[in-house]
């Protein structure tokens, strides 16, 4: 996928539904330590969702991030939920932008005691 801003939207419709079959799965292992599935059950349907979910970022998301090498999603994408960690960058870029501004009012108070 050449056009970069269809790109990014891709990987993070992916990466959004990759995240929601991971949420299944974590559902079926839960559901099994309940009881209310069988073993065999959970692991049918654990290998049914992973099966789908590896051929459908396989065949998506590896050709992408082979033409962006910087939307390859760093570590697990089934691990983090993607609104806590676009809250997260939000939050770093606040502070980063917040220090910046500090420094530039320290470098004029300078610059007036001078």
């Amino acid at each position: 996928m050449q056009h970069r801003e269809t790109a990014e939207k891709a990987t993070e419709a992916l990466l959004n539904v990759a995240y929601q079959l991971c949420s299944l799965i974590n559902m079926f292992e839960a559901s099994e330590q309940e009881g209310k599935i069988s073993k065999e059950e959970g692991e049918t349907y654990r290998r049914a969702v992973m099966g789908s979910m590896d051929e459908l970022l396989t065949s998506t998301l590896t050709p992408i991030v082979d033409i962006h090498p910087d939307l390859r999603p760093s570590g697990c994408c089934c691990c983090a939920d993607p609104d806590a960690e676009a809250e997260a960058e939000a939050e770093a870029e606040a502070e980063a932008e917040a220090e910046a501004e500090a420094e530039a009012e320290a470098e004029a108070e300078e610059d007036n005691q001078s």
